[in-house]
């Protein structure tokens, strides 16, 4: 199986009152990108923005050519606060993921994600997402 073509990680945490400085302050690290309930959020539609119906902290990993979850999940984490107490205090409070968009050039490609990948996200309480993109057909 030929290795995934692209791939970008974003570890996010969200709920309806969060505030992001609380993600920030807990974990050591300023977001890439927040938002607040209530907050306007610029958009590409037509009416150019929309209304935050939530709090979100977002941290991206660096995009990786080909995938490598493995590393981008090592990545983040080494930049984050690592006491496990604080991450499960935040997921307590608030929903916790790591997105991934996984990018196929071929329609059949992959990615192994390592024991310790999935041990070192779940002892944090963070659920894995996959976002799977398909390659474009053929015009």
């Amino acid at each position: 199986m030929p290795a995934l073509s692209r791939a970008i990680a974003t570890l996010r945490f969200q709920s309806p009152d969060m505030d992001p400085d609380e993600i920030t302050n807990a974990l050591g690290v300023p977001p890439d990108a927040l938002q607040r309930r209530g907050e306007l959020i610029p958009t590409k539609g037509p009416s150019g923005s929309r209304i935050a119906k939530f709090g979100m902290w977002r941290l991206h990993a660096v995009e990786a050519v080909p995938g490598a979850l493995n590393r981008q999940v090592a990545e983040l984490l080494a930049r984050l606060n690592p006491d496990v107490t604080v991450w499960a205090a935040l997921t307590r409070k608030h929903k916790a993921d790591l997105f991934c968009g996984w990018f196929m050039a071929e329609s059949n490609e992959g990615e192994d994600i390592s024991p310790h990948t999935l041990s070192e996200l779940g002892r944090r309480g963070v659920a894995l997402s996959l976002d799977i993109y398909a390659p474009e057909p053929d015009a």
